[in-house]
């Protein structure tokens, strides 16, 4: 089996994204967990219809190349500050010509679903305004979930 690098097919699906396109993307490193898991979950993108606001996930690129998935946890003065769900350290100023794709639904443990289900609104609402406390709900997540 071949393995192909996220630089050789992020340019490609950004390309399908900005053409219009809507495509899938299986989670790759453990930033936006617990809500979403290396390997395990997907995401589907697509081109913003709007601006992006606080507690949607979008997939940016930065100045230096590099391909991200995080949540938006903070807008100002027109530019986005993100976080992954995984992350105590917001990661900004990000420039919205940066962001080329928005998250519309995710596979989460085989099952879809949209920003309105519950389970979502809860990392979208709840988590993100809890950045600075999110060591300690880490910890014990990680703890209760070996069990």
């Amino acid at each position: 089996m071949k393995t192909i690098s996220a630089g050789t097919y992020l340019p490609i699906l950004q390309a399908l994204i900005l053409d219009g396109k809507t495509v899938c993307l299986n989670i790759s490193g453990s930033s936006m967990a617990p809500f979403l898991i290396h390997q395990r979950d997907s995401v589907r993108l697509q081109r913003p219809e709007h601006p992006p606001i606080s507690g949607d996930i979008v997939l940016y690129q930065r100045e230096n190349g590099q391909f991200i998935l995080h949540r938006i946890c903070r807008i100002k003065n027109g530019f986005y500050y993100m976080a992954g769900d995984n992350q105590t350290v917001l990661e900004g100023p990000v420039p919205p010509k940066q962001i080329f794709a928005v998250v519309t639904a995710v596979c989460r443990k085989g099952q879809w679903f949209k920003a309105e289900d519950p389970r979502w609104q809860f990392f979208a609402i709840f988590w993100r305004r809890m950045l600075h406390l999110r060591p300690i709900f880490l910890f014990i997540y990680t703890k209760l979930s070996k069990y």
